[in-house]
């Protein structure tokens, strides 16, 4: 018969195994899974124009660089994800693996490399918010989001519609419908930057524990239509959020994606700034 007290030394004295906290000999306990991982879902977009030019500079953070007047893009996704644990676990774990995501993000460069930083960005999913805040570090929170679904997602239209809400602490903070009006034909389009600065705290007083400049994006994008749509969009006062100093002067262009497969997750650090 097995010594069950070795056996429990033994497993103690485990090296502790899984990808985020917390991680456990037998390394089943991590909030997520190991990156890259993949994202499939639906997407709509609007491209404007700051009310107040001045205020991209206010909220991208250096060392990044925004333009005079930067071009803004507000995004509403809803999404299945693998959470690193591979392609199962949207049959498994439906709650898991489905969310929305709210984002707001404002040009800017680094170095020659040209990008965009999202500034704010809210979900619905926990292990969502744990693997980008502590991973990628995107200023994720958490929000309640809404979006619409057409009456025939297979057979669009020009005309339908398709709206998004933002809500926190029982305040509407953002606003955006897009309407439909001529299918583009399907073409590659270039991966995007993304651009985040990742800052954990430290325990023991004010210092930061990390803080980095990360470059980040898609390693590759699928995507099977895309509409050309006309775009409203409306940012409203928080409690404790800074969206509505990021009022729009002027839509520029909007779309929609009703159909989009890509892997995120793996990036590299361009600079340690602590």
């Amino acid at each position: 018969m097995r010594d069950s007290s070795n056996s429990l030394h033994e497993d103690v004295g485990a090296e502790f195994r899984g990808y985020g906290m917390p991680r456990t000999a037998r390394g089943r306990a991590s909030a997520y899974g190991q990156a890259p991982w993949r994202l499939c879902g639906r997407v709509f977009t609007i491209w404007y124009h700051l009310a107040d030019p001045a205020e991209g500079r206010r909220q991208v953070p250096p060392p990044l660089e925004a333009p005079e007047n930067p071009l803004c893009r507000a995004r509403f996704y809803e999404l299945n994800m693998d959470a690193g644990y591979g392609d199962e676990l949207v049959a498994l774990n439906p709650e898991q693996s489905q969310f929305f995501e709210a984002v707001i993000a404002i040009e800017c460069s680094y170095q020659g490399i040209q990008g965009d930083c999202s500034v704010h960005m809210y979900s619905d999913n926990a292990t969502y918010i744990a693997w980008g805040r502590e991973v990628i570090g995107w200023p994720l929170k958490q929000g309640k989001i809404t979006m619409t679904r057409p009456w025939k997602p297979g057979a669009l239209e020009a005309g339908v519609e398709i709206a998004g809400e933002l809500e926190r602490y029982g305040r509407r903070l953002m606003s955006a419908r897009v309407k439909l009006r001529e299918r583009q034909e399907a073409r590659s389009r270039p991966l995007p930057n993304w651009f985040s600065h990742k800052q954990i705290p430290g325990i023991e007083g004010d210092a930061l524990d990390v803080d980095q400049l990360i470059l980040s994006g898609p390693s590759r994008m699928d995507v099977d239509q895309v509409w050309d749509a006309s775009g409203e969009f409306e940012l409203h006062e928080g409690l404790a959020d800074e969206l509505h100093h990021l009022r729009p002067a002027e839509i520029v262009s909007a779309d929609y994606v009703p159909w989009a497969d890509l892997t995120v997750g793996h990036g590299r650090v361009l600079k340690h700034l602590k």
